[in-house]
């Protein structure tokens, strides 16, 4: 049997017989911590703005998509995209200060690993966490 290179004929694109294959191939990027992240920024301000503008980003995305679920009208639907679409809302003070806590809570956690144990509410490691006996503060006056 001859193949198709053989006999020089192509199979038209517009045919509907041949079926058309897409490969994709995709690669996991590793794991930024966010306070690895924060050594990016010279100024404290605009770090937490930074992180306030992808909260921000965040719950708008959350909110559309659950605009989107709880809508069975989807004209309704379009006429809210077209109505919030392109809209612009600066980030609020109340946005800052959350961004603040998260970039905290990003610090201790990279700081203090016992946080991710306790925030698990798993035991913490015996052998790092031994009771200090009391005769080591006690002074013999």
């Amino acid at each position: 049997m001859k193949t198709q290179e053989e006999v020089g004929i192509e199979p038209s694109k517009q045919d509907p017989e041949v079926k058309r294959s897409v490969t994709m191939a995709t690669v996991a990027a590793p794991e930024v911590p966010l306070a690895d992240r924060m050594e990016y920024f010279s100024d404290w301000f605009r770090a937490k703005k930074s992180v306030a503008l992808c909260l921000h980003y965040l719950r708008k995305l959350k909110r559309s998509h659950e605009e989107k679920r709880l809508s069975d009208n989807e004209s309704l639907l379009s006429h809210r995209k077209e109505a919030n679409g392109a809209s612009y809302a600066p980030i609020t003070v109340e946005e800052l200060r959350s961004a603040e806590v998260v970039i905290l809570r990003a610090a201790q956690a990279a700081s203090f690993k016992e946080i991710d144990h306790l925030s698990k509410r798993q035991r913490l490691p015996d052998d790092k966490y031994k009771a200090i006996p009391e005769s080591k503060y006690t002074s013999n006056l």
